[in-house]
This record gives C-alpha cells, sequence and structure tokens, in this order.
C-alpha cells in the first residue's frame, strides 16, 4: 500500500509567512528602539511670522521637575539664526519661542542637536536626515485698484492710476527695481503716486486706447510668485 504524504496546505504556507514578518518587525523595532526621531510638529511648510513652533518627539527626554520652564538652550539649529527661548510642555514635548517676529519672506531650516539628550539618561541616537525647511509667506499682491485721473502736466491727457496692495509694507524704491507694467508686449513708464505702509500708488504713463472701454495692463514682479492682470475702465 502507497502512503502519500500530504501536501502543504495554503495555511500552513501563510502561517510561516505571518511568524516571519512578525520576527522580522520585532527585529526592525529592537534595533531602532535607541533612535530618537521626530513625531510631529505644529507647522508645515509656511509659519506665520509670530509664532510658536512645538515639536514632538517618540521618545520622553526630560522629567517632571524641568516642565514649563524657559531656558536658553539651543535644543536645535534654526538658519538663519533666530534667537528665543525653549520649554518642555510634557516629557517629549518641545516649545520654541522667538525672541522677535521671524523675518518676513525668508526661507529657513531647522536641525536636531544633541542638547535634546542632555536631560536624559538613555543612550539615544539622532538619525541623520531630520532635518525641516519652513518658510515664512512671500511677498504678495493681494489685490489692485484701478481708476483715471488727469496728468498734472497735461489736463487734456488721462493716466492710469494704479493702487497696489501687499502682504507685507513695501518700498517703491525697492519695488521699482523689479515692477514692470504691460501693455500687451510693450512696457509702460511708471512713475510713484503715493505709498504708505499699506500700499503704494502708481501711475502708469502712455496708456492707449480709448478711455470709455477697458484696457487690459499685465504687472510682473520679478523674483516672485505673483503676477496680476487688471482691467482698467472709466
Amino acid at each position: 500500500m502507497n502512503i502519500r504524504h500530504p501536501h502543504p496546505t495554503p495555511l500552513r504556507h501563510l502561517l510561516r509567512l505571518c511568524v516571519w514578518l512578525f520576527l522580522l518587525c520585532v527585529f526592525s523595532c529592537r534595533s531602532k528602539s535607541d533612535e530618537l526621531r521626530l513625531q510631529s510638529k505644529n507647522f508645515e511648510q509656511e509659519i506665520a511670522r509670530e509664532q510658536n513652533l512645538v515639536f514632538l518627539f517618540d521618545k520622553d527626554l526630560v522629567g517632571d521637575s524641568l516642565l514649563n520652564q524657559w531656558d536658553t538652550i539651543p535644543y536645535l539649529t534654526i538658519t538663519p539664526r533666530v534667537d528665543g527661548k525653549y520649554k518642555w510642555t510634557a516629557p517629549n514635548e518641545l516649545v520654541f519661542s522667538p525672541d522677535k517676529p521671524f523675518a518676513p519672506t525668508t526661507n529657513y531650516k531647522a536641525e536636531l542637536t544633541e542638547n535634546l539628550l542632555r536631560h536624559t539618561t538613555e543612550k539615544y541616537k539622532i538619525p541623520a536626515g531630520q532635518g525641516l525647511t519652513f518658510h515664512t509667506p512671500y511677498l504678495r499682491l493681494h489685490q489692485v485698484k484701478s481708476y483715471w485721473v488727469t496728468n498734472e502736466n497735461n489736463p487734456n491727457q488721462l493716466e492710469a492710476s494704479l493702487q497696489l496692495d501687499f502682504n507685507y509694507p513695501v518700498l517703491f524704491q525697492e519695488l521699482r527695481e523689479h515692477l514692470k507694467v504691460y501693455a500687451g508686449n510693450k512696457e509702460l513708464p511708471i512713475e510713484l503716486a503715493s505709498g504708505n505702509r499699506d500700499n503704494v500708488t502708481i501711475r502708469v504713463k502712455n496708456v492707449a486706447g480709448q478711455e470709455d472701454k477697458e484696457i487690459p495692463l499685465r504687472l510682473h514682479i520679478a523674483k516672485g510668485p505673483e503676477r496680476g492682470r487688471k482691467h482698467l475702465s472709466n
């Protein structure tokens, strides 16, 4: 009589695979248990100029006696340099508060430092590749208000007046180097009419067309992402 050995069932193969994956997971977790990693933060790529930065780590780094106390230990390196204070609000949560607002239209980089480990007896390692990049809001043109005005030297001639509202105070002398106004492909001359912390008003010369109809003008600000298009009407 022939005795046949049963072939392994799919269930048995599945069981072996699960055991193998479990062992791999355990080994992987153990090999990284001594690594300190940033778990989350309270900001994305763009931050407000006036805000605190909060960092949550996957390990407890301080005891309860050090909680809710401001200090100046540089737990992170921020470039360009930003002076400020740090506070542990939980054993694994760190808050950074700048002494003054972050600079406008600025890209920043933050790196974790070994100072994060100075209050713990555990021999954690800080893996490379955990640097953070963020920036304050870039200069943006919020809106353009347009209307016709009389040429001061020629009352019979009209000029286009454009009021430019930005998200930051802008000096016309700096803006003038980067601002161009076009009618079609033709660049038009401009001059400052008025300016304050909230907006800049310019006058556009040589706008050809009929003042009782819309005339499309194109604004271009170099070295910035914003471009605006506005139709002038009487």
